[in-house]
C-alpha cells in the first residue's frame, strides 16, 4: 500500500549529507536516470527496480511537479519480478530435452546444450505469464532529512537503499534512539547517556 494511500506501515530513515546548490533540478535528472526500465522476455535479469512518480507506475518521465510538493521530495519505486514455477519449467525442459534427443539420435546433451535449452523454456514461460509488480512509495522531508518509505521488507528496504544513495549521493540512516538522538543535535553529554543504556524490564520476574 502507498503511502497516498493511508492506514500503512513504512519505516523511518534520517538522511545524511547536504543537499546540493540547486538540488531540484539536479535530483530531477538523476532520478531519470535510475527510473525503472520494464523487464523483457529476452533479459537475463529476472528483477528490474527504479523510480516512477508516485501518482503513476507507468510512468517513465518525470517533471518538477511530480517529484516535489512543498518541501518533500515523493517518489515510487516500482519492482518488477520473474517468479516462474520451478515445476513447469522443469517440466517443459525435460520434454524439450527429449525432443532433441530424438531429433539428433542423441544419449544427452553436453552442459551447455542443456544450459541454452533451459533459457529457452524460460523465455517460453516469459512469454505466457507477466511479472509480478510492486510499488512502494518514499516521502522525504528535504528540511528536516527525514523520510518515510513505506515497507517493512527488509529485500525491500536494502533495494531501497541501495538505488536511493546511489541516485542521490546521500547515506541513508535507519531510525533508531541514537540516531533520532544525532538528528536532533542533542549534546555530548545525554548521548553518552544514551550509550550506556542498558537493556531493563517493565514487569516483574
Amino acid at each position: 500500500m502507498g503511502l497516498s494511500e493511508g492506514g500503512i506501515t513504512f519505516r523511518t530513515y534520517f538522511v545524511d549529507g547536504e543537499l546540493p546548490s540547486d538540488y531540484r533540478q539536479l535530483f530531477l535528472e538523476k532520478v531519470y536516470l535510475d527510473r525503472f526500465e520494464p523487464l523483457t522476455v529476452e533479459s537475463e535479469e529476472d528483477i528490474s527496480y527504479g523510480w516512477v512518480p508516485i501518482h503513476d507506475l507507468l510512468v517513465q518521465q518525470f517533471n518538477s511537479a511530480d517529484l516535489y510538493e512543498g518541501s518533500y521530495l515523493l517518489l515510487g519505486m516500482r519492482i518488477d519480478r520473474w517468479a516462474l514455477p520451478p515445476a513447469l519449467l522443469k517440466a517443459l525442459f525435460r520434454r524439450a530435452e527429449q525432443a532433441r534427443l530424438l531429433e539428433q539420435k542423441r544419449d544427452h546433451l553436453t552442459r551447455l546444450e542443456r544450459g541454452e535449452l533451459m533459457e529457452q523454456q524460460r523465455r517460453v514461460l516469459k512469454r505466457q505469464t507477466l511479472p509480478s509488480v510492486r510499488l512502494v512509495d518514499l516521502c522525504w522531508n528535504l528540511e528536516r532529512a527525514e523520510l518515510r518509505f513505506s515497507s517493512l521488507s527488509r529485500t525491500v528496504n536494502e533495494l531501497f537503499t541501495e538505488l536511493f544513495e546511489q541516485t542521490f549521493g546521500l547515506r541513508l540512516l535507519p531510525d533508531s534512539p541514537y540516531i533520532s538522538a544525532l538528528h536532533c543535535r542533542m549534546n555530548d553529554e545525554l548521548l553518552g547517556g544514551l550509550v550506556d543504556l542498558k537493556p531493563a524490564r517493565f514487569v516483574g520476574e
